[in-house]
């Protein structure tokens, strides 16, 4: 049962199934309530953490966060969603803090994003140290920044570097 209703409601998260976020909500809620297994949990945080997200609630998107790192802690996964939502928010200090911890416990997957966007929190606080992350990225490298400075857009490394010289 908790394998369907999670399937259930990451097709809804995700835009395969026309019902709304409170459907999915519900979903969620029901497998965290049956004492499900860790990987169940976890996702089904993750996906009320993606709900959250989308409708704006930051703050109970990063409840769920804070439940995904304590299910997950060695894993960089969590840190790299609370760290993205973060820099959404405004809190480039503790972005730069979580994507530092991402890099730390990375085995390679999220290397290049974590660094960039990391590189983006830091013009808020360390242009210098910004300018270093960035001069790590090949060259080229561009990806979706989304900060409450920035909004949503495409940066690559080298306007990156030219926002950091500023």
């Amino acid at each position: 049962m908790m394998d369907a209703s999670l399937q259930e409601a990451e097709k809804i998260v995700h835009g395969s199934v026309k019902r709304g976020y409170e459907h999915a909500l519900a979903l969620c809620e029901q497998v965290l309530s049956e004492a499900a297994s860790t990987p169940e949990r976890y996702l089904a945080r993750d996906l009320r953490e993606a709900i959250f997200s989308r409708l704006g609630q930051f703050e109970q998107a990063l409840d769920e966060v804070a439940e995904m790192i304590a299910l997950e802690s060695k894993q960089p996964h969590p840190y790299f969603r609370r760290a993205r939502l973060l820099l959404r928010m405004g809190d480039e200090a503790g972005a730069v803090a979580d994507f530092t911890k991402v890099i730390e416990l990375d085995d390679g997957y999220f290397e290049e994003v974590a660094l960039f966007l990391r590189a983006v929190a830091n013009l808020e606080i360390d242009k210098a140290q910004s300018m270093r992350d960035a001069m790590l990225l090949e060259d080229g490298f561009s990806f979706f920044a989304r900060s409450k400075r920035l909004g949503l857009r495409e940066l690559s490394k080298e306007q990156l570097l030219e926002m950091a010289k500023d």
